[in-house]
């Protein structure tokens, strides 16, 4: 259990929506392509042709590929609408024998989401 994962709280819940809360890689802006430091690399663990908007976001699917406890992960794996507000997540990592519900308590955790305010 995560330290500091906070309990769930179905008020909160409502603030955050989405189509869809199965992975799958957002589409990038083509203006948005070129306002950030826009990468494509084809990769072992991501099916498609990754969108990467950063040498951060790069970086960190290279130490993916090379970790043997990934499956799979996925760019930009929601849009989210947090109080009207867009947010697009950098990453979803599928990590092999870790249970889904640690996942994804993680994934808000670290995302530094506060629904509160």
């Amino acid at each position: 259990m995560i330290a500091n994962a906070q309990h769930y709280d179905p008020r909160l819940a409502r603030l955050v929506t989405a189509d869809s809360l199965v992975p799958c890689q957002q589409k990038t802006r083509p203006n948005f392509k070129t306002a950030c430091d826009f990468r494509q690399k084809v990769m072992r663990k991501h099916p498609e042709l990754p969108d990467f908007h950063s040498s951060a976001e790069y970086l960190h699917a290279g130490l993916c590929e090379g970790d043997p406890k990934v499956i799979a992960y996925v760019p930009q794996p929601f849009l989210l609408r947090i109080r009207g507000q867009y947010y697009k997540p950098d990453c979803y990592v599928a990590i092999h024998c870790i249970p889904i519900n640690f996942i994804v308590q993680r994934f808000f955790c670290c995302t530094g989401i506060d629904a509160r305010h």
